[in-house]
């Protein structure tokens, strides 16, 4: 019954990305590397897959493990870098030649501050900037915590790149919330060609519900590649490490359509659904 469950999530997406270059997690939305949580999850052959599903998601979703007789609930880094968005291209300044500080409400309570510069060249757009929640309130997620960014993409060719970087801490109620600490994200890609390669996808998320709470450590192996528009990346090697040294792996086929599950270096499944 381990398997993965996506269920919408209320939050508004945007038709275009954030896209962003050249962050490091040691700037002023980072703050060291990713460690494993305290008190993460032990990992076996029954959660390795559902773990991997989650830990890959680009979907604004929530993905659901099963362990024992409960269901977690557990928000990626993709998905909460999708939530918050929206919000940080909300606040970027446009045009402004160097960086223009910014303080916000939220629209549902709570504020967002930071600074922001927007810088046009011909049909290639660039934002750059750092942000601090305060109890930020939006698409019904209160968000705390900072990050830094800085955004470049090519109108005409579709070409872009991403990259983000902080901590932040994205609560979908009293009861359930998400912290994911010291993450670090960079895409590039082709919006009209849907090509994409992740070369960065670390983050410590430690989670906690009304049944239950943990976390785990996401690394990326191998970077995740996606050249051929058919929604399945041809490469990648993703690890997720757990209490006492436990892991899981996914393994991209480069078939089209699979990937192979790994739990502690043995193989649990080798024809897994391509998850993404």
């Amino acid at each position: 019954m381990n398997k993965i469950l996506t269920l919408a999530a209320t939050v508004a997406l945007i038709s275009g990305q954030l896209i962003i270059t050249s962050c490091s997690s040691s700037d002023d939305g980072g703050g060291g590397t990713a460690t494993v949580p305290a008190n993460a999850i032990e990992i076996d052959a029954n959660n390795a897959e559902p773990l991997v599903a989650v830990a890959v998601s680009s979907a604004t979703a929530l993905g659901t493990i099963a362990n024992a007789a409960e269901t977690t609930q557990i928000l990626s880094l993709q998905s909460a870098i999708n939530i918050i968005q929206p919000i940080l291209k909300n606040i970027s300044t446009a045009n402004v030649a160097t960086a223009a500080d910014f303080s916000e409400p939220c629209s549902g309570g709570g504020t967002i501050s930071g600074s922001s510069t927007e810088t046009v060249n011909g049909d290639t757009y660039t934002e750059t900037g750092t942000a601090s929640f305060n109890d930020c309130i939006e698409f019904g997620y209160t968000i705390n915590g900072s990050v830094s960014f800085t955004s470049s993409e090519n109108d005409v060719t579709g070409a872009y790149s991403n990259d983000i970087s902080g901590s932040i801490t994205v609560a979908l109620s009293t009861s359930d919330s998400f912290s994911f600490s010291n993450f670090a994200y960079e895409i590039t890609g082709n919006n009209q060609l849907l090509t994409y390669t992740i070369s960065q996808l670390t983050y410590a998320i430690e989670f906690v519900s009304s049944t239950e709470s943990g976390g785990f450590l996401v690394t990326l192996t191998a970077p995740i590649v996606e050249s051929t528009s058919d929604f399945c990346p041809e490469s990648g090697h993703i690890t997720i490490t757990g209490a006492n040294s436990t892991t899981a792996e996914g393994i991209y086929n480069g078939d089209g359509s699979t990937m192979t599950i790994k739990a502690n270096g043995v193989v649990v499944n080798a024809t897994a659904p391509c998850y993404y």
